[in-house]
């Protein structure tokens, strides 16, 4: 099962957060054609995924000022668009630790490898 994550809420859990804890952010829509595509990778990470690794989707038409915000600071500029934070304190909270944008499945299997490599 996928959560979907408001502004506020990702700000409590990133405060949460252990030094070897992750949070993925997955922006989509339904009527995304590639976010269809690269559902059945993204799936088959959340099948497999070690509980340090938190998981949330975010339909852009639903939060669209979120969305707009990060887009604006040049952060993700269309979708799929997934993000990711570490763990740890951080000053500036919202600027993401990596990011995987587009449909590319091989390059989105290898954006995984990296985030559980940190985890591991």
């Amino acid at each position: 099962m996928v959560d979907t994550i408001s502004e506020v809420e990702l700000r409590a859990k990133q405060a949460l957060l252990t030094e070897k804890d992750l949070i993925i952010i997955k922006f989509t829509a339904s009527w995304c054609g590639p976010c269809k595509v690269i559902k059945p990778c993204c799936e088959k990470f959340l099948a497999s995924k070690p509980r340090s690794i938190q998981y949330y989707e975010i339909d852009i038409d639903e939060s669209l000022e979120l969305y707009m915000k990060l887009k604006k600071m040049k952060m993700v500029n269309g979708i799929p668009a997934l993000i990711v934070f570490k763990g740890g304190i951080k000053e500036h909270w919202f600027i993401p630790d990596d990011i995987h944008v587009g449909s590319n499945v091989p390059q989105l299997e290898q954006f995984f490898m990296k985030c559980l490599k940190y985890v591991c």
